[in-house]
């Protein structure tokens, strides 16, 4: 890369002062809502509400840096801590229960590449890790829903050939793409 093209990389300053500004007042906001939360006290779980409230914070913090400076990494994070934030929130007001909503952490990197791709117009950079994970995350939930419950046949009899299969392919799919490229 020339000169040129790498300052255009760097975030100006008045890029650099809206993330500052930004991420100090979600912060601010963050610890006047866990302050009110302490002190009011109706919440069931105080530890649950401070982990949400961190992941929703660092989540905003990153899509906000990501948006202002155009960034598709920050982005992809942001939307990396929005999914255990969603997982707390669900598990928290007893929509569901972990066991039955752990394949979305499994997700985490799919569900992030789907919509960072989506955003950017750019897929195919982002193909691999949503078929992996998100193969991956369908096949435990097939196991942490109970699909298979039925007789005595256990779901993980299905789920783990099937993973083991998805993980072969995948490393069969890489090798391609590594030979191709030479």
């Amino acid at each position: 890369m020339q000169e040129s093209q790498l300052d255009n990389l760097e975030p100006s300053k008045a890029q650099k002062l809206i993330q500052r500004i930004s991420a100090i007042a979600i912060l601010a906001l963050a610890g006047l809502f866990l302050l009110l939360a302490g002190v009011v006290a109706v919440l069931p779980n105080i530890l649950t509400v401070l982990a949400a409230t961190i992941l929703l914070a660092c989540c905003l913090i990153f899509l906000v840096s990501g948006i202002v400076g155009k960034n598709p990494v920050s982005i992809w994070i942001a939307l990396a801590f929005f999914t255990p934030f969603l997982i707390e929130i669900l598990t928290s007001l007893y929509v569901v229960t972990y066991a039955q909503i752990y394949p979305l952490y499994i997700a985490t990197p799919a569900i992030a590449s789907l919509i960072t791709g989506a955003i950017w117009r750019n897929l195919k950079l982002h193909l691999f890790a949503i078929v992996f994970f998100g193969g991956m995350a369908i096949l435990f939930s097939i196991q942490s829903i109970g699909l298979l419950n039925t007789a005595g046949f256990s779901p993980w009899a299905l789920v783990l050939p099937l993973a083991g299969a998805l993980l072969m392919g995948c490393i069969v799919w890489v090798a391609v793409k590594l030979t191709r490229k030479k």
